[in-house]
């Protein structure tokens, strides 16, 4: 008997990338893309069914999960749509094509093609009836698979792997290997707690990327003080962006470096010269024309005021049309407890 093409290990790769196309209206433009990675052939017969109508009876099997044979009639038959599957794995154009799509939304969001920071996580989910590698995860009660996923900072993903859901973070990070390998950019990524210890920082050191680790030990919080000048820096500096920046993206991060906090506010706005860096946190002073932004001006001066009142400092980095980012390093308790 022969083997069908679409596979439980296909439905667990792909499902998931193609119901976020689908979610997000992307579906001609994956379509456009599989077509010139395999485009109609010069000699012979002509393909009657289009990309798209594959694409759609593709996606009835992996959200329904029925049986080839009982596709509906409104799509083609279940031997062409499978002899056409066949011929997408063999060019790996599924794989090529979503990949070139993360490049194009990235472009479109004001990011470079290739990503250098990645976020990997895990997620054990349940299962049916159907065969396939299982086991039982303790720690979350689910007894199923465990989706091991790498993303870029927009969430699209670079690499999707599929194991049994007893298998540890640790060695469930290894199959992740052809993924990193086919984003040698990559230069750091986010990980859990379940990700601590020294097996998977080595993996990833040996493809080049460095490690942080999210979620870390934080059984005290911080001084008062210092977590609400966190909220009016934040608060401010996303106003400032809002009005002046032009920006589309804004992203916050919060991270403890030994004995102090440090923020930092990224965005790809329409940035600024170097040169006026001493005049950014002046009150009243403006470093664009009044009747081109709303606003006083006096957003960064109160950002400034308020990290010297905790006895912290702020600095900026920038270049016109290229966004800009804001660090604040603020110290983890009031000054005079710092001192002590």
């Amino acid at each position: 008997m022969t083997r069908m093409a679409w596979t439980a290990e296909d439905r667990r790769k792909h499902a998931p990338a193609i119901q976020e196309v689908l979610r997000q209206g992307m579906i001609v433009r994956l379509v456009r893309t599989m077509d010139a990675l395999d485009p109609q052939p010069k000699v012979g017969r002509k393909r009657v069914w289009s990309t798209l109508i594959m694409l759609q009876a593709l996606w009835h099997l992996a959200r329904d999960g029925c049986t080839w044979r009982r596709l509906p009639a409104a799509f083609p038959p279940f031997t062409t749509v499978w002899s056409r599957l066949r011929r997408w794995r063999e060019l790996a154009v599924l794989d090529r094509a979503l990949a070139i799509l993360v490049a194009c939304l990235r472009l479109a969001r004001g990011r470079r093609r290739r990503p250098t920071a990645a976020i990997i996580d895990t997620q054990s989910v349940k299962t049916g009836p159907q065969r396939g590698p299982r086991g039982y995860d303790a720690g979350k009660k689910v007894k199923g698979r465990k989706r091991v996923l790498l993303v870029d900072t927009e969430g699209d993903p670079l690499g999707i792997r599929v194991v049994p859901a007893d298998v540890h973070e640790h060695r469930a990070l290894r199959a992740l290997a052809p993924d990193l390998a086919a984003h040698p950019t990559l230069r750091l990524a986010w990980l859990d707690r379940g990700f601590a210890g020294e097996e998977p920082e080595a993996f990833l050191n040996r493809h080049g990327i460095a490690v942080e680790l999210l979620h870390e030990r934080m059984e005290t919080r911080l001084a008062p003080d210092i977590e609400a000048a966190i909220y009016r820096i934040v608060q401010e500096a996303m106003t400032n962006v809002a009005k002046h920046a032009r920006a589309a993206i804004v992203v916050v991060y919060l991270r403890r470096v030994d004995a102090a906090v440090l923020v930092t506010i990224e965005d790809n706005g329409i940035g600024f010269d170097l040169k006026y860096h001493d005049r950014l946190f002046g009150l009243f002073d403006r470093l664009v024309r009044q009747e081109d932004f709303e606003g006083t001006g006096a957003g960064l001066a109160i950002v400034k005021k308020v990290v010297d009142k905790v006895g912290g400092r702020i600095w900026a980095e920038s270049a016109p049309g290229a966004g800009a980012s804001f660090y604040v390093e603020l110290p983890q308790g009031p000054p005079d407890a710092v001192s002590r």
